[in-house]
């Protein structure tokens, strides 16, 4: 039997990474890339990886799921972050994390759900901050907000069709990139990806099959 097939944006990140080999013997992976940046070595026949796929842009996003196929998930982790006060935010900075955050998350929701006629689950990220409010991060946390009504309104109207749309809500998660921005910071309250990568397993598995429109938190303790 061939493995489920599933969308994976984000897999170059420091979390998609980890997604990706975590879910790939069990799943059929495929994920867009804007710049050729591997995430797998080479032999991996699990995941296949197309760059020059811009995930703001609606005339990419549409052909690259037909030339995919039917799936039975999408795990969207692609997106941005940015940190500003209030007075200094631009429109231009608010923009971009729309686009980023926002516009990337409801493109695929829409192309992903054409592509699941047999049902099937999807899990997005939305952000702490859109639960307890952090300072410097308007644009960021606003943008996160709208994936978080994305999730419960796409909840709602595709429930009918058996396809799930959950929330992992993470706070910093403990990648390099992050160690090497805040070395000071306690680094082992940090949310580990491997133990994300376990959530979004569940989520994408039906037994998960009752959940749908969830925000999940994924931070622990930290």
């Amino acid at each position: 039997m061939k493995h489920p097939k599933i969308v994976v944006t984000g897999g170059s990140g420091g979390l998609g990474r980890h997604v990706v080999r975590h879910l790939a013997p069990k799943y059929s992976i495929f994920t867009p890339l804007f710049e050729p940046n591997p995430i797998v070595d080479e032999g991996w026949e699990e995941v296949t990886q197309t760059t020059g796929i811009s995930l703001m842009d609606e005339k990419a996003v549409t052909p690259y799921f037909d030339k995919v196929g039917f799936i039975k998930g999408a795990v969207i982790l692609a997106g941005g972050f940015a940190m500003s006060p209030l007075i200094s935010t631009s429109v231009d900075d608010m923009e971009k994390m729309w686009r980023l955050n926002f516009i990337t998350a409801f493109l695929t929701v829409r192309e992903a759900a054409k592509k699941m006629p047999e049902g099937g689950s999807m899990i997005l990220v939305s952000a702490r901050p859109t639960i307890v409010p952090v300072a410097g991060m308007i644009a960021y946390s606003a943008s996160k907000a709208a994936v978080s009504q994305l999730v419960k309104s796409a909840a709602v109207e595709l429930a009918e069709h058996d396809i799930r749309v959950n929330a992992i809500v993470p706070s910093i998660i403990d990648t390099a990139v992050n160690r090497k921005s805040m070395p000071d910071a306690d680094h082992s309250a940090w949310p580990k990806p491997h133990e994300i990568s376990e959530v979004i397993k569940f989520l994408l598995s039906d037994a998960s099959k009752l959940t749908t429109g969830t925000m999940i938190p994924v931070y622990g303790k930290s």
